[in-house]
């Protein structure tokens, strides 16, 4: 681990009610049979340096966003309990960019994701479903931020500096979207997510097995050379077709050769009884008239 700040999204963003308040788990404890991407998991137990503190800053994705940056939000309040730690709070329904948040946490479109800092957080190795799993012992919270709540809540840890999120201005245009156009834009991005899905499935069952990019490539090439055979196959099917082609020409040639030369054959035994077919040539005939004598 180094000082980089790592984070982790929570639970889904809700609405308590019309006057900017909202609440949801920014943790949740499981088990080793229930971990996220990283094979990470949060327990009763885990360190979150929140003892003697009463509030958490607040920010919006990290502090990213080109509109808000590292603006503060404001204070969010905190409470433990058998399924994690429930975060609280409220938005300045005066503030323009604020009540824009909340329209969109009332959208259900916003999540929690906690930050902490890199070389503080620690983990043991447990045994899980599909292998190694790894327990969170200790995840200082520093900060809690409301991001758009992915489709697939169960990501990895990551740094900082790796986080993307769209911005709020990109999700302001988000909520204007129609239901098709919506729909439209997050198949793509589920489709995107099922791939690393089934990447990262393989990669814990059994990390020598190809990647979906790798058998991605792998049809591709199979596919390109069965393209290509086609291809061949047609050019020899047709180079076939004008060789035979060629052939009942000759022989047609042929044909027309031994017919012309029976003709001819008939043409001069007319003329001359000495071309005739079996014919003794004049020499002979001579030469035998001698012999006779």
């Amino acid at each position: 681990m180094n000082d980089e700040m790592l984070i982790l999204p929570g639970g889904i963003v809700k609405a308590t009610d019309d006057e900017g308040r909202f609440g949801g788990y920014a943790v949740r404890f499981t088990g080793p049979m229930d971990v996220d991407l990283q094979g990470d998991f949060f327990t009763p137990s885990t360190e979150l340096d929140l003892e003697d503190r009463q509030s958490l800053p607040l920010y919006f994705s990290h502090g990213k966003d080109p509109v808000l940056q590292d603006r503060k939000l404001g204070k969010v309040s905190f409470k433990t309990d058998d399924v994690g730690v429930w975060v609280s709070g409220q938005l300045d329904q005066h503030d323009r960019w604020l009540k824009k948040i909340f329209e969109l946490i009332k959208e259900g479109v916003m999540g929690y994701s906690t930050g902490a800092i890199g070389h503080l957080v620690r983990r043991a190795e447990r045994q899980g479903l599909a292998g190694k799993v790894y327990e969170l012992l200790r995840w200082g919270v520093g900060e809690v931020s409301l991001c758009v709540n992915p489709a697939e809540p169960r990501n990895a840890a990551i740094a900082l500096k790796s986080f993307q999120t769209p911005s709020l201005k990109e999700m302001v245009r988000l909520s204007k979207l129609t239901d098709v156009e919506r729909r439209r834009e997050q198949t793509a991005k589920l489709r995107e997510q099922s791939r690393a899905l089934v990447e990262r499935a393989r990669g814990l069952l059994d990390p020598s097995a190809p990647t979906v990019s790798t058998w991605a490539e792998a049809q591709t090439k199979l596919r390109g050379r069965h393209e290509e055979n086609v291809e061949e196959r047609r050019t020899i099917q047709l180079t076939v077709a004008k060789a035979r082609e060629e052939f009942k020409k000759v022989e047609e040639l042929k044909a027309e050769y031994e017919r012309l030369c029976k003709e001819q054959e008939r043409i001069n035994a007319r003329l001359n009884p000495r071309f005739a077919p079996g014919a003794m040539p004049r020499w002979a005939t001579r030469h035998w008239q001698c012999n006779k004598k």
